[in-house]
C-alpha cells in the first residue's frame, strides 16, 4: 500500500511539473529543508549556491553544467543588475541556508544575459533545471575567491607551496611566521584533503570553509 501511495504522489508530482513547465511557469521543488531554518534568502541578500544543470525534458535529465569543478556562485538576489537569469531568483527567493531545491525554468523564460562567472548559459529553446544548494546568506558581498587566487598553475587545485605563495605575498614572510605558516597549511591540509593527493579540489576548499581558517 505504502508503494502504491508512493508511486501515486511521484507521478502527481511529475504532472504538476509538467503542467507548469508547459504553463511557462518556473516550478520549484524543496529536496531538503533544516529544521534549524534561522535565515531564509530575501531581496538584496547575497547568495552563494552550488547547483547542478540538467535538460528538463525526455534526455533523461542530461546535464550541461555543475559547480563541481568551478566552486560555488555568487549572486545578489532580485538585484535588476544581476546577470543570474530570472528563475534563479524566483526559485531561491525564501530558501534557508543549506537548503536543497530543484528549480525547472521554461525555456521561454531563459535570458541571454546569463553571465556569471565559471556558469554556462541555458541550451536554447530547452526546458532546463537546477539542483540548488544554498552555502551562504549575507547582508554584504562575499570576499573574493580566494581559490582562484591560489590557484596558480590554474590547475583547479591548490597545492600546499601555491597556498604558502599566495599567503607569504600578504606579508607573512621570515623564518618565525614561515614555520607558523607550514603548520597552519599543514592543519588545513589535515583536515581539508580528504582524498590525501596532497592537494586542494575545490569542493574540499569550500565544502568546510577552509577560507575562513585563512
Amino acid at each position: 500500500m505504502n508503494t502504491m501511495k508512493m508511486a501515486f504522489s511521484i507521478c502527481i508530482a511529475l504532472i504538476v511539473t509538467v503542467v507548469a513547465l508547459v504553463a511557462g511557469e518556473v516550478n520549484i521543488n524543496v529536496l531538503f529543508k533544516p529544521e534549524d531554518c534561522q535565515r531564509t534568502a530575501q531581496s538584496g541578500d547575497y547568495v552563494t549556491v552550488t547547483y547542478v544543470a540538467f535538460l528538463a525534458d525526455e534526455s533523461g535529465n542530461e546535464r550541461f553544467d555543475n559547480t563541481d569543478n568551478t566552486g560555488p556562485v555568487n549572486f545578489r538576489l532580485n538585484d535588476k543588475k544581476s546577470t543570474a537569469m530570472q528563475g534563479w531568483h524566483q526559485g531561491l527567493e525564501g530558501a534557508c541556508l543549506r537548503e536543497k531545491r530543484e528549480v525547472l525554468i521554461p525555456a521561454g523564460q531563459l535570458t541571454l544575459n546569463h553571465r556569471l562567472p565559471n556558469s554556462k548559459p541555458p541550451p536554447k529553446g530547452k526546458d532546463v533545471g537546477y539542483t540548488f544548494e544554498v552555502r551562504n546568506i549575507q547582508d554584504s558581498p562575499p570576499a573574493e575567491n580566494l581559490f582562484k587566487k591560489m590557484d596558480f598553475d590554474e590547475n583547479k587545485e591548490i597545492s600546499k607551496d601555491e597556498m604558502k605563495a599566495y599567503l607569504s605575498k600578504q606579508g607573512l614572510g621570515g623564518m618565525r611566521e614561515e614555520e607558523t605558516l607550514d603548520g597552519a597549511i599543514n592543519n588545513i591540509f589535515e583536515n581539508k584533503d580528504h582524498d590525501r593527493s596532497n592537494s586542494l579540489s575545490s569542493n574540499e576548499f569550500f565544502g568546510h570553509n577552509a577560507h575562513e581558517e585563512l
